[in-house]
């Protein structure tokens, strides 16, 4: 048997070849401008170049990257909107082993670079008042405001809207044409795409005229003048009723029948006098002018008037001394006084007090006085002279005398209590008896009677001491001289 014959060969397993995958990632929303997109190889990759990136409705403007990551800046054909796509095609790269990539799913955007149109519609009749305007863009719009909205020969009284439509009402300012234009570049849209400009939308205008004032000239008036009567005039080109109202006119002067007349009052204040002329023909807003009316003062010299007290002082007492209207350079000097002198002085403007001291021991007529031109008033005028004031000072003490029976006295007897005028607080305590006592008192006034009961045999006295009771002005009374009479 002849033995049996072996050979040998080799089978080489080897790894799998898989083609490097790739992706394409970049932005969802429309795009109107240059944008990047990333390329991710599922590894790294060698020989991949910006040539490799196809753009359809654009172009690669810039490209990085290296191993499996890569970035384009992909710019959209300038004016183009619709689909922008980007692809990576098969075998334009290779790994490590030599395997070329497999090709890249498609990546698409929507490019949007039309800009938004806009429109202005309105009335197209003539028209004579405020008006409304819709302004309507081709697509949703922000940033469009009222003040976008340029009116000629008018204005913008109110706005709203929002997104593609808007409206605005137009007040005309004068009969013509109103224009009104929505400027380019003044809104954008979702994708930031500014406006085009608006066609100018424009009407006629023929608005009824407000009335018109001739405006007086400005005049000056003294106090007290009766004036020269002057006219307002006052027209109306559409024969509209006017109602005319003046105001500010001073004091004792009236408007009517289309006429300023009258005569200044002579208490108005001096001074300028805006006056208004107000017109009103109920379809516009009323018109108004104004002119000047000047009042002067007459040169009246200042008055001063002293006052003080009416009944008879013993003592101090103040005078008020009161001037028309302020004055300067009145001083304590300038107060005379005849029986009497000023001891305190004050005041400013048009009011003053001067505290007067009486001579000591004086009683009569006390004199106040203020001469001529001692102040002056804001016109430099001199003062007229006071009225001189007058008041009686009373400084006499009364005096008082006891009298009753000058015969012995065997029991109680009534004496009788003069005074030289009539007083008060005189009481029976204030009878002081030696040797007795009072019983009884009664009296008011000037006299007043006391029952004297005598104590025992002998002198029997009646006394007043002085500063018992007062008069009228406030003097205290002098001691009475004693009064005694024999008891037995």
């Amino acid at each position: 048997m002849t033995p049996g014959v072996t050979e040998t060969f080799t089978v080489a397993v080897t790894e799998g070849r898989t083609p490097p995958a790739v992706t394409i990632n970049g932005p969802t929303q429309p795009q109107r401008g240059a944008f990047n997109v990333s390329i991710a190889f599922s590894e790294a990759v060698t020989g991949f170049e910006q040539a490799d990136v196809t753009v359809g409705n654009g172009f690669v403007r810039k490209f990085s990257g290296s191993g499996a990551s890569y970035t384009a800046e992909v710019r959209i054909t300038p004016g183009f909107s619709g689909t922008v796509t980007v692809d990576v095609a098969a075998n334009v790269a290779v790994d490590a082993d030599g395997d070329g990539n497999a090709a890249a799913a498609r990546y698409s955007v929507e490019a949007d670079q039309t800009r938004p149109t806009v429109a202005i519609s309105g009335p197209s009749s003539t028209q004579d008042g405020p008006f409304d305007v819709t302004i309507t863009f081709t697509e949703a719009v922000t940033g469009f405001e009222r003040a976008d909205v340029t009116v000629g020969n008018g204005s913008v009284t109110a706005f709203t809207g929002s997104g593609a439509r808007y409206a605005a009402t137009i007040a005309p300012a004068a009969t013509g044409t109103v224009t009104v234009d929505v400027a380019r570049m003044v809104a954008t849209d979702a994708t930031g795409n500014p406006n085009l400009p608006a066609s100018r939308y424009s009407v006629q205008v023929r608005l009824n005229s407000p009335p018109a004032i001739t405006v007086p000239r400005d005049r000056a008036y003294e106090q007290g003048e009766a004036i020269a009567a002057f006219g307002i005039t006052v027209t109306d080109a559409d024969g509209d009723n006017v109602t005319v109202t003046v105001t500010g006119l001073p004091s004792g002067l009236s408007y009517g029948s289309g006429r300023v007349s009258g005569r200044v009052a002579a208490n108005a204040a001096a001074r300028d006098y805006a006056v208004t002329i107000r017109a009103d023909d109920g379809v516009h807003a009323a018109v108004t002018e104004t002119f000047t009316v000047t009042v002067t003062r007459i040169r009246t010299p200042p008055t001063v008037a002293i006052s003080g007290p009416t009944r008879p002082q013993r003592g101090a007492f103040d005078v008020s001394i009161a001037f028309s209207e302020a004055v300067t350079g009145f001083e304590q000097a300038d107060v005379t006084v005849g029986n009497g002198f000023v001891r305190g002085f004050t005041g400013s403007g048009a009011n003053y007090t001067a505290e007067v001291r009486i001579t000591p021991g004086f009683s009569g007529t006390v004199t106040v006085g203020v001469a001529a031109n001692v102040a002056v008033d804001a016109d430099g005028d001199g003062n007229a002279a006071a009225a001189r004031y007058s008041v009686e000072a009373d400084q006499t003490r009364p005096t008082v005398a006891i009298s009753g029976p000058s015969g012995t006295q065997n029991g109680p007897f009534d004496v009788t209590i003069t005074f030289t005028e009539a007083v008060t607080g005189f009481e029976r305590a204030d009878v002081t008896v030696g040797n007795g006592s009072v019983t009884a008192f009664s009296g008011s006034g000037a006299r007043y009677a006391a029952t004297i009961a005598p104590a025992a045999t002998g002198t029997v006295t009646v006394d007043v001491a002085r500063m018992v009771a007062t008069d009228a002005t406030g003097n205290p009374n002098l001691e009475a001289s004693r009064y005694s009479v024999r008891a037995r």
